[in-house]
């Protein structure tokens, strides 16, 4: 008995696609939330090394020290020897400085998964220098 087999592969594709194509999405949204990740690790440890061999001219003025060098939705605290609390601004050291606390914002879209975010989630990161 010979049955009908044309057509078939066509059935497997329509069944298969949907996951196939879900996977694939959900590791580029990983792939791009990583990528994202890392820029702004790199960002940060960058302007840590600049910041590490142009020490601040004055210690009594520190507002102006790296402005000009941040990109955009970066911030820098200058620390003493006490380390803020979380949501707190650095005491401003007396001596050199012990720390810099860097932190910038990134943006994730989702593509399939929204978890608690479907038009886009921000991002802060945060690392701490000495």
């Amino acid at each position: 008995m010979f049955y009908e087999r044309r057509g078939v592969a066509a059935v497997e594709f329509v069944l298969i696609a949907p996951v196939i194509i879900g996977l694939l999405m959900s590791v580029a949204e990983i792939g791009i939330t990583a990528m994202r990740y890392f820029t702004a690790d790199h960002l940060l440890r960058s302007i840590s090394a600049y910041a590490l061999y142009n020490p601040p001219p004055n210690l009594n003025d520190l507002s102006t020290y790296l402005v000009d060098k941040l990109p955009p939705n970066t911030t820098v605290q200058i620390c003493g020897d006490k380390l803020p609390a979380t949501g707190q601004q650095c005491v401003l050291p007396t001596a050199a400085p012990r720390s810099l606390l860097f932190s910038t914002v990134f943006f994730v879209t989702p593509i399939i998964y929204d978890a608690g975010c479907r038009a886009g989630c921000t991002v802060t990161y945060l690392e701490r220098f000495q």
